[in-house]
């Protein structure tokens, strides 16, 4: 191998390390704007941990007893620094948020809250954390589906400027099976803050 051969790996690695920092630090800012905006509630939102798993698969069960995630989803998530959770002032686990790099901006993959926790704009703050950890990270556009049925959910995303980019017909494999593809394009001023 010539030095040359040897530096290509070595170069991977550094890049890699910056674009992890760069997301860690585009979620620091988007959870210390989301708290700043909720007036200091006493939840935070942090990255996800391994001594989570447990009360993440519970909530997803119960908020998605029909889709919940599979054994594997949210270790990978993890792993890939992709999965965050909403905590209460006690540090209990309220919410789940996992958010991916995709081709054109970001993909939202989950979004959960305790179902007994509903009613508390909880999901709102996930959704809205997100929104601004995509526009700290450089994301031109974010993307999520949501099952039609969904009604919740829908209303939320509508009103935070979300559009339906197209409906899927067979897309979930059980309870309402349409999904709707919805997305915005991320405008310079919301990773200032303004809403």
């Amino acid at each position: 191998m010539t030095a040359t051969e040897t530096a290509v790996p070595g170069r991977a690695s550094v890049d890699a390390l910056r674009v992890a920092m760069r997301r860690a630090a585009a979620a620091e800012r988007a959870a210390r704007a989301t708290a700043a905006e909720a007036g200091t509630p006493g939840w935070r939102i942090t990255p996800m941990r391994e001594a989570d798993l447990d009360a993440v698969r519970a909530l997803d069960a119960a908020a998605f007893p029909e889709n919940a995630w599979r054994k594997g989803g949210y270790p990978a998530a993890m792993a890939r620094r992709e999965a965050y959770v909403l905590r209460l002032a006690d540090g209990t686990v309220a919410g789940v948020h996992v958010v991916r790099e995709s081709g054109d901006g970001m993909t939202v993959e989950k979004i959960a809250v305790r179902p007994d926790l509903r009613g508390q704009r909880l999901g709102w703050w996930l959704f809205r954390w997100g929104m601004l950890y995509a526009a700290q990270a450089g994301a031109p556009r974010v993307t999520l589906q949501v099952r039609e049925d969904n009604a919740r959910a829908i209303a939320i995303y509508q009103g935070a400027g979300l559009r339906v980019a197209r409906r899927m017909e067979n897309h979930y494999p059980t309870g309402c099976p349409t999904g709707l593809q919805m997305q915005i394009d991320l405008s310079p001023t919301l990773a200032g803050g303004a809403a």
